[in-house]
């Protein structure tokens, strides 16, 4: 699980920060000419290629050559999405199977730290429970004192 973290962290710098190369995007033309360049070339003066022979090998086979490193460069893409997807599927899962793991508490969705509005009824029975509790004690420190009244009573009447 720690190699898959350090494997997203440095997939993330990279798409980030870059790779570092000058050249990431560079574009290999492929020896292809404009249109007036290959008409100055063969079409003004008759050449043996011709100005078809020309067209064929200074536009359309380096057009070809071009749709090639396209084609190349999508199936990276495609094969690094894919890359992508896997890995947030994989976060999903782990996120859903600590969420479903009542017993380590990770994930919690109950963040609300703010504390509960009570209603009416619910403060007077804490005050009614509080009141009970201050009896209690009361009771409590009454007898402990009657007891140790009556002991020390029967402790001076001894003598």
């Amino acid at each position: 699980m720690q190699q898959e973290y350090i494997d997203l962290r440095d997939r993330e710098q990279t798409l980030f920060l870059g790779t570092g190369k000058t050249n990431v995007e560079g574009f290999n033309n492929h020896g292809y000419q404009s249109k007036e360049a290959v008409y100055g070339k063969y079409g003004e003066k008759t050449t043996e290629k011709g100005l078809n022979g020309g067209i064929n090998d200074e536009q359309i086979s380096p057009l070809r050559a071009i749709a090639g490193d396209y084609n190349s460069l999508m199936q990276q893409i495609n094969s690094e999405y894919n890359n992508i997807g896997s890995v947030v599927a994989d976060t999903i899962e782990l996120r859903d199977n600590l969420k479903a793991d009542t017993n380590s508490g990770y994930l919690d969705e109950n963040y609300d730290t703010t504390p509960q509005i009570k209603k009416v009824a619910d403060v007077r029975l804490d005050d009614i429970n509080e009141m009970i509790s201050q009896t209690n004690t009361t009771y409590t420190l009454g007898t402990v004192t009657a007891i140790t009244l009556i002991i020390a009573g029967i402790f001076i009447m001894r003598k």
